[in-house]
């Protein structure tokens, strides 16, 4: 914890709700990830998550910002969730990302808890031995039905 902006020297609080953790009585939103929990944004985007709200919408970030936002979200409650993102290089930049938070947060040797559902190949494509993207769409289907928190990264085509 630092403290200020400006500053360079750690501060000496170690309260359980500057270091993230939640106490009795505490939202569980303060437990997710210490410097995403002080983001006041955030805080209120845990919440309507905990509440199960249907359509989350969230503007304003760029890069790894909306991966990092999104699996806070997944510390927040570990739920199915799907991630629309704008291109299919965006849907593999950010199921990339989010691979990359979850190798820092979940145990070694667990299945990866992040799945691409790419779009369909076109009408003409079809016929051939190119039949990736279905098997990886099946996977997913099937990962979710047996009750899996799958984090599932998709393109508007996909859905």
């Amino acid at each position: 914890m630092w403290t200020s902006l400006s500053s360079s020297k750690p501060s000496a609080s170690t309260s359980p709700r500057e270091s993230g953790r939640a106490t009795h009585g505490e939202s569980p939103v303060l437990s997710a990830a210490p410097p995403l929990a002080q983001w006041a944004p955030f805080s209120a985007l845990g919440e309507a998550f905990l509440r199960g709200v249907p359509r989350l919408v969230v503007d304003g970030l760029w890069g790894s910002a909306r991966s990092l936002v999104a699996w806070g979200l997944r510390e927040v409650s570990p739920r199915p969730a799907l991630i629309l993102a704008s291109s299919l290089s965006e849907l593999h930049r950010t199921s990339r990302d989010l691979l990359f938070f979850a190798s820092r947060s979940e145990p070694a040797g667990t299945p990866a808890s992040v799945a691409e559902f790419p779009p369909g190949l076109p009408a003409f494509w079809r016929g051939g031995h190119q039949r990736e993207g279905e098997a990886e769409r099946a996977l997913c289907c099937h990962r979710l039905l047996s009750g899996e928190p799958l984090q599932v990264v998709t393109t508007p085509v996909g859905l």
